[in-house]
């Protein structure tokens, strides 16, 4: 597991902050798909926190469990 997102950047921005990330190779090779989330960090579990840093470093059935833990 990677280390736990510090959020240091995010406390020095005002309002909310969303976090990103895609899948796919590309136009050029095949489709891809980009989604973004707001998660208040006051308010989700720190297990969650810890999981989000990448979600290619994790298996499915943990990207699946961070889902679960998001829309909770």
């Amino acid at each position: 597991m990677g280390i736990m997102p510090s959020f240091r950047f995010e406390l020095r921005c005002e309002g909310r902050v969303a976090g990103i990330d895609e899948v796919g190779r590309g136009p050029l090779a095949g489709p891809v798909v980009a989604a973004a989330a707001v998660i208040d960090r006051t308010r989700a579990a720190r297990k969650l926190l810890r999981m989000i840093d990448d979600s290619k470093k994790l298996t499915l059935e943990q990207r699946e469990e961070a889902y679960e833990a998001m829309i909770a």
